[in-house]
């Protein structure tokens, strides 16, 4: 999951300046010269700026999930296996 913010972030970035500059005068012709034009006039790093309450937010919640679903996992292999237990734990877990 932290994976996954890491790499969404920048996109994330580029598609909420897109969507924010149709309000007024559009601004970008489109994504990659959204990409260049941030990049060029704000650096990379505007790309990346909202990582870390990005991640101070999800892995937590990711480490909270993921030993919640093993704990439940264990405690339900006396009543169910394979599929269904994962889907059982998953969904409580969640």
């Amino acid at each position: 999951r932290g994976a996954s913010v890491v790499v969404m972030c920048p996109i994330t970035t580029v598609k909420t300046r897109m969507e924010a500059s149709h309000v007024g005068a559009r601004q970008y012709r489109g994504v990659g010269d959204a990409l260049v034009t941030i990049v060029r006039t704000q650096g990379a790093g505007a790309l990346v700026r909202g990582l870390p309450p990005l991640l101070l937010t999800n892995v937590p919640f990711a480490a909270i999930h993921y030993a919640s679903y093993r704990r439940l996992q264990a405690l339900g292999r006396d009543y169910a296996d394979g599929w269904t237990l994962n889907l059982v734990a998953g969904s409580l877990a969640s």
